[in-house]
Protein backbone atom coordinates (compact mmCIF):
# COMPACT_ATOMS: atom_id res chain seq x y z
CA UNK A 1 0.00 0.00 0.00
CA UNK A 2 2.62 2.47 0.86
CA UNK A 3 4.40 1.55 -2.12
CA UNK A 4 1.34 2.28 -4.54
CA UNK A 5 0.99 5.43 -2.61
CA UNK A 6 4.57 6.56 -3.31
CA UNK A 7 3.84 5.85 -6.94
CA UNK A 8 0.62 8.11 -7.34
CA UNK A 9 2.59 10.60 -5.41
CA UNK A 10 5.12 10.46 -7.88
CA UNK A 11 3.01 10.29 -10.56
CA UNK A 12 0.99 13.41 -9.28
CA UNK A 13 4.52 15.18 -9.25
CA UNK A 14 5.58 14.29 -12.27
CA UNK A 15 2.35 15.71 -13.89
CA UNK A 16 2.37 19.15 -12.08
CA UNK A 17 6.16 19.73 -12.89
CA UNK A 18 5.11 19.10 -16.27
CA UNK A 19 2.43 21.18 -16.65
CA UNK A 20 4.68 24.22 -14.93
CA UNK A 21 6.92 23.44 -17.70
CA UNK A 22 4.60 23.82 -20.73
CA UNK A 23 3.15 26.62 -19.03
CA UNK A 24 7.24 28.44 -18.61
CA UNK A 25 7.81 27.24 -22.18
CA UNK A 26 4.50 28.95 -23.63
CA UNK A 27 5.37 32.07 -21.48
CA UNK A 28 9.06 32.06 -22.99
CA UNK A 29 7.72 31.60 -26.47
CA UNK A 30 4.97 34.89 -26.16
CA UNK A 31 7.84 36.70 -24.38
CA UNK A 32 9.88 35.94 -27.46
CA UNK A 33 7.61 36.80 -30.03
CA UNK A 34 6.56 39.98 -28.49
CA UNK A 35 10.41 40.61 -28.53
CA UNK A 36 10.89 39.55 -31.88
CA UNK A 37 8.34 41.28 -33.23
CA UNK A 38 9.01 44.79 -35.12
CA UNK A 39 6.75 47.72 -34.41
CA UNK A 40 5.29 49.40 -36.97
CA UNK A 41 6.65 52.17 -38.47
CA UNK A 42 4.90 55.45 -38.34
CA UNK A 43 4.23 57.59 -41.31
CA UNK A 44 7.35 59.86 -41.12
CA UNK A 45 9.26 56.78 -40.71
CA UNK A 46 7.91 54.96 -43.93
CA UNK A 47 9.31 58.09 -46.36
CA UNK A 48 12.34 57.83 -47.84
CA UNK A 49 14.63 60.73 -47.28
CA UNK A 50 13.53 62.21 -50.35
CA UNK A 51 10.54 62.53 -49.33
CA UNK A 52 10.65 63.84 -46.34
CA UNK A 53 12.89 66.96 -47.60
CA UNK A 54 9.87 67.23 -49.96
CA UNK A 55 7.47 67.39 -47.37
CA UNK A 56 9.51 69.80 -44.88
CA UNK A 57 9.74 71.88 -48.26
CA UNK A 58 5.91 72.45 -48.47
CA UNK A 59 5.26 73.18 -44.72
CA UNK A 60 7.90 75.65 -44.84
CA UNK A 61 5.84 77.33 -47.65
CA UNK A 62 2.69 76.84 -45.90
CA UNK A 63 3.94 78.55 -43.27
CA UNK A 64 5.24 81.45 -44.68
CA UNK A 65 2.29 82.01 -46.78
CA UNK A 66 0.47 81.77 -43.46
CA UNK A 67 2.64 84.28 -41.90
CA UNK A 68 3.04 86.89 -44.85
CA UNK A 69 -1.27 86.68 -45.03
CA UNK A 70 -1.06 87.33 -41.12
CA UNK A 71 1.09 90.23 -41.08
CA UNK A 72 -1.10 91.69 -44.50
CA UNK A 73 -4.59 91.40 -42.54
CA UNK A 74 -5.64 94.64 -41.03
CA UNK A 75 -8.21 92.67 -38.77
CA UNK A 76 -6.95 89.74 -37.49
CA UNK A 77 -8.11 87.27 -34.99
CA UNK A 78 -6.69 87.31 -31.74
CA UNK A 79 -4.53 83.49 -32.40
CA UNK A 80 -3.28 85.54 -35.29
CA UNK A 81 -2.64 88.80 -33.46
CA UNK A 82 -0.99 86.78 -30.71
CA UNK A 83 1.63 85.07 -33.25
CA UNK A 84 2.25 88.49 -35.12
CA UNK A 85 2.88 90.15 -31.45
CA UNK A 86 5.49 86.74 -30.74
CA UNK A 87 6.95 87.10 -33.91
CA UNK A 88 7.68 90.81 -33.31
CA UNK A 89 9.00 90.44 -30.35
CA UNK A 90 11.01 87.99 -30.99
CA UNK A 91 12.63 88.81 -34.38
CA UNK A 92 11.73 92.81 -34.07
CA UNK A 93 11.67 94.09 -37.53
CA UNK A 94 12.74 90.88 -39.10
CA UNK A 95 9.49 88.92 -38.76
CA UNK A 96 8.64 90.53 -42.47
CA UNK A 97 11.91 89.06 -44.00
CA UNK A 98 10.56 85.87 -41.82
CA UNK A 99 7.98 84.60 -44.33
CA UNK A 100 9.99 85.35 -47.32
CA UNK A 101 13.34 83.56 -46.01
CA UNK A 102 10.62 80.57 -45.04
CA UNK A 103 9.01 80.17 -48.94
CA UNK A 104 12.21 80.61 -50.65
CA UNK A 105 13.99 78.00 -48.52
CA UNK A 106 10.40 75.69 -48.73
CA UNK A 107 11.15 76.32 -52.54
CA UNK A 108 14.68 75.41 -52.21
CA UNK A 109 13.95 72.03 -50.72
CA UNK A 110 10.74 71.46 -53.37
CA UNK A 111 13.24 72.47 -56.55
CA UNK A 112 16.48 71.20 -55.27
CA UNK A 113 16.69 68.32 -58.10
CA UNK A 114 17.22 71.51 -61.08
CA UNK A 115 20.53 71.59 -61.89
CA UNK A 116 21.21 75.16 -61.51
CA UNK A 117 20.11 75.29 -58.16
CA UNK A 118 22.50 74.33 -55.77
CA UNK A 119 21.75 71.35 -53.60
CA UNK A 120 20.37 71.99 -50.02
CA UNK A 121 23.28 70.99 -47.16
CA UNK A 122 23.71 71.42 -43.49
CA UNK A 123 26.20 73.70 -43.93
CA UNK A 124 24.33 76.00 -46.51
CA UNK A 125 21.37 76.06 -44.15
CA UNK A 126 23.53 77.16 -40.98
CA UNK A 127 25.20 79.85 -42.88
CA UNK A 128 21.14 80.87 -43.92
CA UNK A 129 20.62 80.74 -40.92
CA UNK A 130 23.60 83.24 -39.06
CA UNK A 131 23.05 85.63 -41.94
CA UNK A 132 19.55 85.70 -40.58
CA UNK A 133 20.45 86.32 -36.98
CA UNK A 134 23.47 88.52 -38.43
CA UNK A 135 20.78 91.13 -40.22
CA UNK A 136 18.81 91.03 -36.71
CA UNK A 137 21.67 91.83 -34.40
CA UNK A 138 22.43 94.41 -37.21
CA UNK A 139 19.45 96.47 -37.00
CA UNK A 140 19.01 96.56 -33.21
CA UNK A 141 22.76 97.61 -33.14
CA UNK A 142 21.80 100.76 -35.48
CA UNK A 143 18.17 101.63 -34.12
CA UNK A 144 19.43 101.18 -30.27
CA UNK A 145 22.03 101.52 -27.48
CA UNK A 146 22.75 98.80 -25.78
CA UNK A 147 21.07 100.13 -22.62
CA UNK A 148 17.51 100.33 -24.98
CA UNK A 149 17.97 97.18 -26.42
CA UNK A 150 15.14 95.12 -24.00
CA UNK A 151 13.21 98.25 -24.50
CA UNK A 152 13.52 98.38 -28.34
CA UNK A 153 12.61 94.32 -28.34
CA UNK A 154 9.84 94.52 -26.04
CA UNK A 155 8.28 97.13 -28.66
CA UNK A 156 9.04 95.34 -31.71
CA UNK A 157 11.53 97.20 -32.96
CA UNK A 158 15.00 96.46 -34.89
CA UNK A 159 15.89 92.66 -34.27
CA UNK A 160 13.48 91.97 -31.32
CA UNK A 161 15.00 89.94 -28.27
CA UNK A 162 17.23 88.02 -30.71
CA UNK A 163 19.55 91.28 -32.21
CA UNK A 164 18.69 92.33 -28.36
CA UNK A 165 20.67 89.45 -27.11
CA UNK A 166 23.69 89.36 -29.31
CA UNK A 167 24.17 93.44 -29.76
CA UNK A 168 24.54 93.26 -26.14
CA UNK A 169 26.81 90.50 -25.58
CA UNK A 170 29.28 91.57 -28.21
CA UNK A 171 28.80 94.94 -27.08
CA UNK A 172 29.49 94.50 -23.17
CA UNK A 173 31.63 91.70 -24.55
CA UNK A 174 34.44 93.65 -27.08
CA UNK A 175 33.23 96.68 -27.21
CA UNK A 176 32.20 99.64 -29.34
CA UNK A 177 35.19 98.20 -31.95
CA UNK A 178 34.73 94.75 -31.26
CA UNK A 179 31.34 94.90 -32.29
CA UNK A 180 32.14 96.14 -35.66
CA UNK A 181 34.95 93.95 -36.21
CA UNK A 182 32.66 90.47 -35.23
CA UNK A 183 29.90 91.79 -37.17
CA UNK A 184 31.89 92.17 -40.31
CA UNK A 185 33.72 88.68 -39.57
CA UNK A 186 30.14 87.39 -38.90
CA UNK A 187 29.11 87.95 -42.43
CA UNK A 188 32.37 86.59 -44.36
CA UNK A 189 32.32 83.33 -42.11
CA UNK A 190 28.16 83.25 -43.48
CA UNK A 191 28.69 84.38 -47.26
CA UNK A 192 31.32 81.95 -47.64
CA UNK A 193 29.23 78.95 -45.63
CA UNK A 194 26.02 79.81 -48.02
CA UNK A 195 28.23 80.13 -51.70
CA UNK A 196 30.58 76.79 -50.32
CA UNK A 197 33.79 79.06 -51.31
CA UNK A 198 36.73 80.11 -49.31
CA UNK A 199 37.02 83.45 -48.03
CA UNK A 200 39.75 84.54 -51.16
CA UNK A 201 37.64 82.27 -53.06
CA UNK A 202 34.78 85.00 -52.38
CA UNK A 203 37.09 87.85 -53.21
CA UNK A 204 38.83 86.39 -55.94
CA UNK A 205 36.74 89.40 -58.37
CA UNK A 206 38.51 92.40 -56.31
CA UNK A 207 42.56 91.43 -57.76
CA UNK A 208 41.01 91.37 -61.50
CA UNK A 209 39.08 94.65 -61.20
CA UNK A 210 41.99 96.38 -59.72
CA UNK A 211 43.97 94.98 -62.37
CA UNK A 212 42.09 96.76 -65.14
CA UNK A 213 41.59 99.92 -62.99
CA UNK A 214 45.15 100.09 -62.88
CA UNK A 215 45.80 99.14 -66.29
CA UNK A 216 43.17 102.09 -67.52
CA UNK A 217 44.50 104.72 -65.01
CA UNK A 218 48.22 103.63 -66.76
CA UNK A 219 47.10 103.95 -70.41
CA UNK A 220 48.49 106.48 -72.65
CA UNK A 221 46.31 108.92 -74.16
CA UNK A 222 45.92 108.54 -77.83
CA UNK A 223 47.06 111.34 -80.12
CA UNK A 224 44.35 112.97 -82.32
CA UNK A 225 44.09 111.49 -85.75
CA UNK A 226 45.10 113.46 -88.77
CA UNK A 227 41.69 113.66 -89.58
CA UNK A 228 41.22 116.28 -86.70
CA UNK A 229 44.52 118.07 -87.17
CA UNK A 230 43.31 118.52 -90.85
CA UNK A 231 40.59 121.13 -88.94
CA UNK A 232 39.03 123.47 -92.05
CA UNK A 233 41.27 126.88 -92.68
CA UNK A 234 38.81 129.53 -93.94
CA UNK A 235 36.90 127.00 -95.59
CA UNK A 236 39.24 124.41 -97.21
CA UNK A 237 40.40 121.33 -95.65
CA UNK A 238 44.34 120.56 -96.00
CA UNK A 239 45.55 117.63 -98.35
CA UNK A 240 47.13 114.38 -96.24
CA UNK A 241 50.35 114.83 -95.36
CA UNK A 242 50.58 118.90 -95.19
CA UNK A 243 50.42 120.85 -92.09
CA UNK A 244 47.45 122.16 -90.60
CA UNK A 245 48.68 125.04 -89.96
CA UNK A 246 48.10 128.14 -92.89
CA UNK A 247 51.33 129.18 -94.53
CA UNK A 248 52.20 133.27 -94.74
CA UNK A 249 50.42 134.36 -97.78
CA UNK A 250 52.03 136.34 -99.98
CA UNK A 251 50.47 140.00 -100.66
CA UNK A 252 48.30 139.38 -104.22
CA UNK A 253 49.63 141.79 -107.31
CA UNK A 254 47.66 144.78 -108.59
CA UNK A 255 46.22 143.11 -111.42
CA UNK A 256 45.46 139.27 -112.20
CA UNK A 257 46.80 140.10 -115.64
CA UNK A 258 50.53 140.99 -114.31
CA UNK A 259 50.90 137.49 -113.08
CA UNK A 260 53.60 135.46 -115.46
CA UNK A 261 51.49 131.68 -116.39
CA UNK A 262 54.70 128.81 -116.22
CA UNK A 263 54.21 126.34 -118.41
CA UNK A 264 53.03 123.01 -117.04
CA UNK A 265 56.49 121.28 -118.05
CA UNK A 266 59.89 122.40 -118.42
CA UNK A 267 60.79 123.06 -122.70
CA UNK A 268 56.85 122.71 -123.53
CA UNK A 269 55.58 126.27 -125.82
CA UNK A 270 54.20 128.66 -123.18
CA UNK A 271 51.05 130.07 -124.26
CA UNK A 272 50.21 133.49 -122.71
CA UNK A 273 46.69 134.02 -121.19
CA UNK A 274 45.16 137.09 -120.38
CA UNK A 275 42.36 137.43 -118.34
CA UNK A 276 38.57 138.36 -119.88
CA UNK A 277 37.32 141.79 -118.90
CA UNK A 278 34.46 141.93 -116.24
CA UNK A 279 32.29 143.40 -118.70
CA UNK A 280 32.36 140.60 -121.31
CA UNK A 281 32.04 137.86 -118.20
CA UNK A 282 29.25 139.62 -116.09
CA UNK A 283 25.69 140.75 -117.55
CA UNK A 284 24.23 144.10 -117.27
CA UNK A 285 22.18 144.32 -114.26
CA UNK A 286 18.58 145.60 -114.82
CA UNK A 287 16.48 147.44 -111.64
CA UNK A 288 13.68 145.56 -111.02
CA UNK A 289 10.31 146.96 -111.40
CA UNK A 290 7.29 147.87 -108.93
CA UNK A 291 4.14 146.55 -109.32
CA UNK A 292 2.26 149.02 -107.09
CA UNK A 293 -1.32 146.98 -108.01
CA UNK A 294 0.22 143.72 -106.56
CA UNK A 295 1.60 145.24 -103.16
CA UNK A 296 -1.56 146.69 -102.57
CA UNK A 297 -3.42 143.26 -103.08
CA UNK A 298 -0.83 141.71 -101.24
CA UNK A 299 -1.03 143.94 -98.44
CA UNK A 300 -5.06 143.94 -98.57
CA UNK A 301 -4.95 139.91 -97.91
CA UNK A 302 -2.75 140.10 -95.38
Amino acid sequence: MFSLFQGRKGRRKSRSRGRASRVQARGASTARGRVQSPPSPSYWESLSPERRLDVIGGVLILAGILIFLGLLSSSPSPLTAGLIRLLAQLFGWGRYFLPLGLIVFGLWLVLRKIERIPPPSPERTVGSLLLFVWTLTLMHSIIAAPEMALTAARDGAGGGYIGSFFERLLWFGLGPLGLLVALLAWLLISLTMIVDMRIHQLFGWVGPLLARLDAFLRKPIRPQPDSALRAPIQGFTPVPGESAAPAATAPLPSAVTDLPVEPAHPGARSVPWVAPQIRDVLDAGSAPTVNEDFIRQRAHLI
